[in-house]
């Protein structure tokens, strides 16, 4: 996710599941991601009460977090007071619509975790995301 991002300068996206992440592809019939926003409908995804399922080649697997990047900047002073969120409209957005349902996006140098109605938080360096020092 983050090599794309950074070779093209787009927000990538996926599922976090039980069993690594599913990637969704950065553009299809239906979205174009772009440098602000990436699509999350490449995968169909259910709810079964408070729980989530995306499913990929007839499978079906259980979502622990939906995660993106965010190409050129990690979230900063400005979502703290406009949405009390440390995320953006759009993250704002997805959040409000699946409850309960952790987001982490993942920044230049950091990566944050956030769920509605709760302020994010810093969860670590990008670079120990990518060196494996720190996983979801």
């Amino acid at each position: 996710m983050s090599e794309q991002t950074a070779s093209l300068g787009v927000e990538t996206s996926g599922w976090v599941v039980d069993d690594g992440v599913l990637v969704s592809p950065i553009s299809t019939g239906d979205y174009t991601n772009t440098a602000s926003f990436s699509g999350n409908s490449y995968y169909k995804v259910t709810a079964s009460g408070k729980k989530f399922f995306a499913y990929h080649n007839g499978e079906r697997h259980a979502i622990k977090a939906q995660v993106h990047t965010h190409p050129s900047s990690d979230a900063g002073p400005y979502y703290w007071t406009k949405y009390n969120q440390l995320v953006g409209k759009g993250d704002y957005g997805f959040l409000r619509n699946f409850r309960g349902m952790q987001m982490y996006t993942i920044g230049p140098i950091q990566v944050h975790r956030g769920i509605y109605g709760a302020r994010a938080t810093p969860y670590g360096l990008t670079a120990d995301l990518l060196s494996g020092k720190i996983s979801f």
